[in-house]
């Protein structure tokens, strides 16, 4: 199951990430890797189960600096059930 990006942004060099995964279960992990030219950071946060999807705790990351340009966010997705990944820009202005 790929994970849905239902918010992205970078404030202060800080950038911020809401998903889920669309079915609901528990034991999961998600890792986000944010990448820019040399550039890589990651964090891993576990996920938990609501009434309709698994949310991934919110990932919440400081960025090198200068953080400005786009970056390629990646966020991976697994448990015993279920594995999958997406993939968003993100804008730092």
């Amino acid at each position: 199951m790929a994970p849905v990006v239902s918010f992205a942004e970078v404030s202060s060099g800080t950038l911020v990430v809401n998903a889920h995964v669309p079915v609901v279960e528990t034991g999961g992990t998600c890792v986000l890797t944010a990448t820019r030219g040399t550039n890589e950071v990651f964090r891993t946060v576990s996920s938990f189960a609501d009434a309709t999807t698994t949310l991934c705790d919110p990932f919440s990351l400081p960025l090198p600096s200068p953080s400005r340009g786009t970056w390629t966010v990646q966020i991976a997705y697994s448990s015993p059930q279920s594995t999958g990944s997406t993939s968003v820009e993100v804008t730092a202005p």
